[in-house]
């Protein structure tokens, strides 16, 4: 089978990582994959195409203009329809809006995977409604989170069509390494610096954890529009000694190891491939029951599960966390077992195998 990726952004996110994990697994699958990435010109930001390319799958960037640009969706339409590729497989609102028309007429089934619309700008919801009303057009759409299905069965998305697929990542590749040993305790936050990632409510409970913990320092991987704001909100807080912004980074891994806790106080989320990727990692996990969350972690046994927009809680926590060593492994080990037997990159193949199969049947 070859399966067409065609995906939005070029950063190396939620989406971008779980595309990668999954065109991978794919592959060992025996299917032949090619990624489509746009190469915006006014942010080009081509991370996930490299990572791709040095993983050894075939890879073609799509330069593009802006939001829209006619000819980018001529020049997809081409790359498609020369592909031979059975399956055409979109993630976020530019590659469903630009896939679905540039496959119109062609001989492909279209699968979405649907993550989630974070960002509130006016115009980026404008978007997202777009988006959905492109998604009627498709096959199957899948997503990780009951939330997003039922988002889309709203919109007017036949329940037929939505499927939902848990994420799924390389166990090996986030467990291989050792955890760093180190003096100073370090609270991670890893994904876009979007308002509904909740990094205010983050720096707020920084600024309670470090009267306690004072060594303590505050690690946000990862870009976006925020970045400026949450700098300059650490700076009022008074913490912005204690507070490190890494920008995208490459090496998660590696990253994931220099947390002795990962911190995600989302107002809103489908299913955070950083919070599969920390417990795989055997960091332990403090995030809000949000979206699919709740699925992931069971409060008190592999992760801790918060109220959104209450940093006393989750100050709390991360104090909790720092003070009782042993309990923080304990939660790590079973976060780690929990994404080994049921969120494996594998198992994500598989189904998402059968949701092609199932699209191919009915055309």
């Amino acid at each position: 089978m070859k399966v067409l990726q065609l995906i939005s952004s070029g950063g190396m996110f939620g989406a971008e990582n779980m595309l990668l994990a999954l065109s991978l697994a794919l592959r060992r699958d025996a299917c032949r994959v090619s990624v489509a990435v746009f190469g915006d010109r006014r942010e080009p930001h081509l991370e996930i195409a490299q990572a791709c390319r040095e993983s050894g799958l075939e890879v073609v960037t799509i330069p593009c203009r802006g939001r829209w640009d006619g000819d980018a969706v001529r020049t997809l339409s081409k790359w498609i329809g020369e592909s031979g590729a059975e399956v055409l497989h979109c993630h976020g609102y530019k590659a469903d809006i630009f896939g679905g028309m540039a496959s119109r007429g062609l001989r492909i089934a279209r699968i979405s995977t649907c993550h989630n619309w974070p960002d509130r700008r006016w115009l980026m919801r404008a978007y997202a409604a777009l988006d959905r009303r492109m998604l009627r057009r498709f096959d199957f759409i899948g997503t990780p989170s009951r939330q997003v299905a039922r988002i889309l069965s709203r919109s007017g998305i036949a329940e037929r069509k939505i499927v939902q697929i848990g994420n799924g990542i390389d166990t090996c590749r986030f467990g291989a390494g050792s955890r760093q040993s180190r003096t100073q305790p370090v609270i991670g936050f890893a994904g876009r610096l979007v308002e509904a990632k909740g990094g205010a409510v983050l720096l707020e409970a920084a600024a309670a954890v470090l009267r306690e913990q004072p060594s303590a320092r505050f690690v946000f991987a990862g870009d976006g529009p925020c970045r400026k704001e949450w700098e300059e909100l650490a700076q009022r807080h008074g913490i912005a000694s204690n507070v490190v912004f890494l920008g995208t980074r490459r090496d998660m891994p590696a990253v994931y190891s220099s947390f002795d806790a990962l911190a995600l106080p989302s107002d809103e989320e489908a299913m955070p491939m950083c919070v599969l990727e920390a417990m795989a990692a055997g960091v332990p996990v403090v995030a809000t029951a949000v979206g699919s969350v709740p699925e992931l972690i069971e409060d008190q046994v592999n992760g801790i599960l918060i109220p959104p927009r209450r940093p006393d809680a989750l100050s709390r926590a991360i104090v909790r966390l720092l003070g009782d060593g042993e309990w923080a492994r304990k939660l790590g080990e079973n976060g780690r077992r929990c994404v080994e037997q049921n969120y494996s990159s594998t198992r994500m193949s598989a189904q998402y195998r059968e949701l092609y199969d199932r699209a191919l049947t009915r055309m």
